[in-house]
């Protein structure tokens, strides 16, 4: 890469062009453009020739435009601005076009715009410059300063001596294989000497004079700022500058840098916490999120094994029969959990009362169809089951005693009605009375 400086563009060769060309008007069309497309302008697009300015904007709508026109240093009748860069807000740039002519940025602008590539350079954006030459290379680069009707003007050849000297420090080229003519090494002498000392430098020339005595020590001061706007207009279509947008490989770095992460700068927080201390908490703090994590996961797991393990002895169990241990081991288990009634011992019947009928009733049943009174049925599971109601608290020795007592009780009343004698009953003789 080889830069050149020419100082005014009658400077420049015409029997060439540079891979890219780069404007500078510090004081103040360069500024002005970097500052208005900041503020959010859609584009910029700049004219030497007013007539042709006007006809151009008058096809856009009044709401989405802005006509800026200088000449002298003064604003021309008729337009809303003049060439001040502090004019442009977002309030009234946001979204609209400016259409700009100066005394001689736009005639710079023109005299190189059929480069390959044309950008916009000033001290406040000068940084953007730089990082655009170091990854794009290009071969020839012109710096190509406005002056002031055909002059030289100190501030814009500080400005490209600022530009030339970014570029050194960013890459190990020295400066002799780097600057393209004597100028070029001229004007980083010249930023070397005053780099400290820019706004001083501006009050000394001549237009920045001129502009003192017109009262805009404010765009002066402003103008001789270093590195304060990360903007870089571009030229897209002859005399149109717009923001320049990341292309495929910036892009894909800025992808690949947000997919690897980049690991902030440990600092310390506004009440003076020390960084590690920092970072020590917000470990403490993710270390429940992920140990609840873990134990979900580990729940997970044990959910999908835990019904295998439990169905295959299951499904052994059902395919074959129990055996007898198996059978009394539950019979066993039932029996703990139903407590069986413990009855006393019944009387010894007669003989006759006991016998069977022909009709298959027993003594008892008899007895009672005979009394005309209906005999309760009771079954071994019902007389087991009917006495449990236990209260929760009871111990085993209180629901025995219970059960005990109401199994007597009902024996005792079953056998009362069995044995009542009816006064009307005869005794039908048995076999041994005949």
């Amino acid at each position: 890469m080889k830069l050149f400086v020419y100082h005014t563009p009658e400077e420049i060769p015409s029997n060439r062009l540079p891979s890219c060309a780069i404007v500078i008007d510090v004081l103040r069309a360069s500024s002005t453009i970097a500052t208005a497309i900041h503020a959010g302008a859609e584009a910029v697009q700049v004219f030497n020739d007013l007539e042709l300015l006007v006809s151009t904007s008058d096809a856009v709508a009044e709401e989405q435009r802005l006509r800026a026109g200088e000449r002298g240093g003064r604003q021309v009748k008729g337009f809303e601005f003049g060439n001040s860069p502090l004019a442009f807000t977002p309030e009234n740039t946001q979204g609209r076009r400016l259409f700009l002519s100066t005394t001689n940025g736009t005639r710079c602008s023109e005299s190189v715009r059929n480069a390959s590539k044309v950008i916009i350079a000033a001290l406040i954006n000068r940084r953007a410059v730089v990082n655009y030459l170091c990854s794009k290379k290009p071969g020839t680069v012109w710096l190509v300063g406005s002056g002031w009707e055909g002059s030289y003007s100190l501030e814009d050849t500080v400005c490209a001596g600022a530009i030339i000297e970014g570029v050194l420090a960013a890459g190990k080229t020295p400066l002799a294989k780097l600057a393209g003519n004597d100028e070029a090494i001229a004007a980083v002498s010249l930023y070397r000497q005053w780099q400290g000392q820019l706004g001083e430098l501006l009050d000394c020339g001549s237009h920045g004079q001129r502009l003192l005595k017109m009262r805009a020590q404010a765009d002066v001061a402003y103008c001789a700022q270093l590195d304060v706007l990360d903007v870089l207009p571009i030229q897209r279509g002859l005399g149109t500058f717009v923001q320049l947008q990341p292309g495929l490989i910036e892009k894909t770095c800025e992808f690949l840098a947000r997919l690897v992460g980049r690991k902030p700068e440990q600092k310390g927080d506004d009440d003076g916490v020390p960084a590690e201390l920092i970072g020590m908490a917000a470990q403490e703090e993710l270390k429940p999120q992920v140990e609840s994590q873990d134990g979900l996961k580990a729940k997970k797991v044990k959910s999908k094994v835990k019904p295998q393990i439990q169905s295959a002895p299951q499904t052994q169990q059902a395919d074959r029969p129990l055996t007898q241990t198996e059978q009394k081991v539950e019979l066993k288990a039932i029996a703990d959990k139903v407590p069986a009634p413990v009855l006393e011992e019944t009387p010894k019947t007669d003989p006759s009362e006991a016998a069977v009928s022909a009709s298959g009733m027993t003594g008892a049943e008899q007895v009672s169809e005979e009394i005309g009174e209906e005999t309760p049925t009771v079954s071994p599971m019902e007389t087991a089951v009917q006495p449990v109601a236990m209260e929760p608290t009871e111990t085993k020795a209180s629901q025995l005693e219970k059960a005990k007592g109401s199994m007597v009780g009902e024996v005792q009343g079953i056998w009362s009605k069995m044995t009542k004698v009816n006064p009307n009953y005869q005794r039908v003789p048995s076999q041994k009375d005949k």
